[in-house]
């Protein structure tokens, strides 16, 4: 038996609310222990990977989108200025990019680390 299922058991048993807890806290306890209860096909693990699985994707996902969004802004940004206001300086695409790459990328990869570090 793991510790979560003697928790759970303990919750169980406790007929009378403890003291400091109010009534809509415990009621929403007893529900929540209830569901865990009938959730046994709840796996940790599985619950976790597939946490760090939809992490990823969004995190990428955004990434990408904002590259994107840049893309569109400095194509509208230097069509705007050269055709309209006679501009000669314009924002160069290689420039930028390494920009936000540099910005962001170290940022992206403590998070992306954090939470596909191994367990030894």
């Amino acid at each position: 038996m793991t510790d979560l299922d003697e928790s759970l058991k303990k919750l169980q048993s406790l007929k009378k609310r403890p003291d400091g807890v109010t009534s809509n806290e415990w009621r929403t306890i007893q529900k929540g222990v209830a569901e865990l209860i009938r959730r046994k096909d709840f796996d940790p693990k599985q619950h976790k990977a597939q946490t760090q699985s939809d992490l990823a994707k969004m995190f990428i996902c955004y990434y990408f989108d904002f590259l994107a969004c840049f893309l569109l802004f400095v194509l509208l940004y230097n069509l705007i200025s050269v055709r309209y206001f006679q501009a000669k300086d314009t924002i160069s695409l290689r420039d930028g990019f390494m920009m936000i790459s540099s910005a962001i990328t170290p940022i992206l990869a403590f998070v992306l680390g954090h939470y596909f570090k191994g367990k030894d």
